[in-house]
């Protein structure tokens, strides 16, 4: 019989302590467990999936689904669980499982491969009676089931040398069990899935020569790593997105069998010495595009159109997928609301640059932390919430909202010492409580370790910018620009180098710079506030005046005390003359 190898989903399942259990009644646990594994293949193959090995105390699965998989495992914990609850004589056969995504080999009835091994070693991670998957398969499971996930972190596993992360799978509170058929499609409508997740599909080559698919699909693996530095973001891994190939599955379908809430499609001309691309984010639930965009290149060095064109795409998917997620949570009634959409609406309030904004921002990340403690995004939103209760003297008072801000960042850094997002928080918590050389630090190995986060250049160039370093400060903002044109966050990146050419003495750059602001963000009040200082600095009192004034009618709660402790100058005499040049033109002392 030849070999067949193909990408499949596999459960692992083994008896915990069997030797022990044989040697008190050898018989009678041998009946057991085998008990136990037939009633987990007929449980297996009520949801699609194939038993292939019963072997002493341990049986491997195949299944097509993750969805199917994880089903059948939990469906299986609950019955067994209460069967063995009922054994009087201490020989219970308690099952753990593993449920991994890989590469199988089938020969001669036998089931061999990474996928198979990688199970193994996720359930010999589980608990007993507990479920293990991989990132992949937790990904791949659509939010309408009723399972809930507890991070097991990042694991590094023999036979592997990338490390993987894991999953315990939990029955939700108050909820029908996986198998119940009432949780099918066809009698609940599903919500769609409660986070973020990105599938990125092969581009599909368009040009006469077949052998141009290495392009396309070089393009999307490359768009998938990167957008994996992005830890808001579940992205789909390659073998699995790249399973459906040449299959003409419908978006939908895919978004669908994934659980993915967007969608990167695309394709690929070469035609002599050039390329086309175009490539396009669907909305995984309702089939609408987001955002598509065509590129024209000349194919002088192909590694570097590559990669031109990688940060092109992963740079416009990235803010438009939080963007379009941001829209969903805030026109979302507050009953539809996960941790995932309260961390989105919240986003959603901070971008309005204003202290209503802030206050409903901190509500819904409190209401998410009360769910999920450790929650990485809503502690770093949180700490950039009392970053811009400092600046703006928001909070009870402005050391307190200090504190906040670095207790947050630090427990989101050590929650996750990879996520570039959560340095930023930290390096904006620094800047606010005036350690400029640490937070400069810290924001430049967010950019190390996203180097496409726009965000990190954004708060690099408010660090650098309130040291005075003017060109460092337009380095990073006009990165920050180019990474997200669209972001609402950029009225503060230009806020930053409107700070630097303050202190530098570019008093007519800040007033051009803060009026493009205005112009787009009319309630950012500290940009009325920059343009006033400049204005007065230059003798223009009037406009100065002008400006002052509908500054301190949006935000009124503001004073020279005041900005002496919020505005993380560290020039202190600089800090003295914007105060003196705000003084001049009415500001209350």
């Amino acid at each position: 019989m030849a070999n067949e190898t193909r990408l499949a989903v596999i459960l692992h399942a083994d008896i915990i302590g069997s030797t022990e259990l044989v040697q008190k009644d050898e018989r009678l646990t041998h009946e057991r467990i085998r008990s136990a594994f037939l009633h987990l293949a007929e449980r297996s193959a009520t949801h699609d999936g194939l038993a292939h090995e019963i072997r002493g105390d341990a049986l491997v699965a195949e299944f097509k689904r993750p969805s199917d998989a994880v089903s059948a495992a939990m469906e299986f914990q609950r019955e067994h669980g209460e069967r063995i609850r009922k054994i009087e004589d201490g020989l219970r056969p308690e099952v753990r499982i593993g449920i991994a995504m890989g590469e199988v080999i089938i020969a001669d009835d036998t089931i061999t491969g990474a996928g198979v091994v990688l199970a193994q070693r996720l359930e010999q991670l589980a608990s007993s009676g507990g479920v293990c998957i991989s990132a992949a398969v937790r990904e791949a499971v659509p939010g309408r089931l009723a399972f809930s996930y507890e991070t097991l972190g990042e694991h590094v596993l023999k036979g592997f040398n990338e490390p993987v992360r894991l999953f315990a799978v939990a029955m939700q509170q108050d909820t029908p069990s996986a198998g119940d058929k009432s949780l099918e499609p066809a009698n609940v409508p599903s919500a769609g899935p409660k986070h973020l997740s990105i599938a990125v599909l092969p581009f599909e080559n368009l040009s006469s020569d077949p052998d141009q698919d290495y392009f396309g699909d070089g393009l999307a693996e490359d768009i998938i790593t990167e957008l994996s530095r992005f830890r808001s973001f579940l992205v789909i891994a390659r073998n699995t997105t790249f399973s459906y190939k040449g299959q003409g599955t419908p978006i939908l379908a895919i978004a669908a069998e994934l659980a993915a809430r967007y969608v990167v499609v695309g394709s690929v001309r070469r035609a002599g010495t050039r390329v086309r691309v175009n490539a396009q984010l669907t909305d995984g639930v309702t089939g609408s595009n987001i955002w598509a965009e065509r590129y024209d290149r000349s194919l002088d060095d192909i590694f570097a159109v590559q990669d031109e064109l990688t940060e092109a795409i992963v740079t416009a998917i990235a803010p438009e997928s939080l963007a379009a997620d941001s829209r969903r949570a805030a026109e979302a009634k507050d009953i539809d609301l996960g941790v995932w959409d309260l961390v989105m609406r919240a986003r959603w309030e901070l971008a309005k640059h204003t202290r209503a904004g802030n206050v409903e921002a901190h509500r819904l990340l409190e209401q998410a932390l009360l769910s999920a403690p450790s929650n990485e995004s809503a502690l770093v939103y949180l700490s950039l919430a009392h970053s811009w209760d400092a600046l703006n003297n928001w909070g009870d008072d402005v050391a307190t909202s200090r504190t906040e801000a670095l207790s947050a960042a630090r427990q989101a850094v050590a929650s996750d010492g990879g996520d570039a997002l959560a340095h930023a928080a930290l390096g904006a918590a620094l800047l606010m409580s005036r350690s400029h050389s640490d937070a400069i630090l810290a924001l430049e190995r967010a950019v190390e370790l996203n180097p496409n986060l726009a965000e990190a250049h954004g708060w690099l160039s408010s660090a650098v910018a309130n040291v005075g370093d003017y060109e460092k400060a337009r380095a990073s903002t006009e990165a920050a620009l180019r990474l997200s044109r669209k972001d609402p966050e950029r009225a503060r990146w230009q806020l930053n180098l409107s700070v630097a050419a303050m202190i530098t003495g570019r008093n007519t750059e800040v007033i051009s710079l803060m009026t493009e602001v205005i112009r787009e963000f009319p309630q950012f009040h500290i940009a009325y506030r920059q343009r006033a200082a400049a204005r007065s600095i230059l003798g223009q009192l009037d406009e100065a005046k002008a400006d002052l004034a509908r500054c301190l009618e949006i935000e009124p709660n503001q004073s020279a005390a005041a900005m002496r402790s919020q505005v993380p100058f560290q020039d202190l005499e600089a800090l003295e003359r914007y105060i003196g040049a705000l003084q001049n033109i009415g500001l209350p002392d």
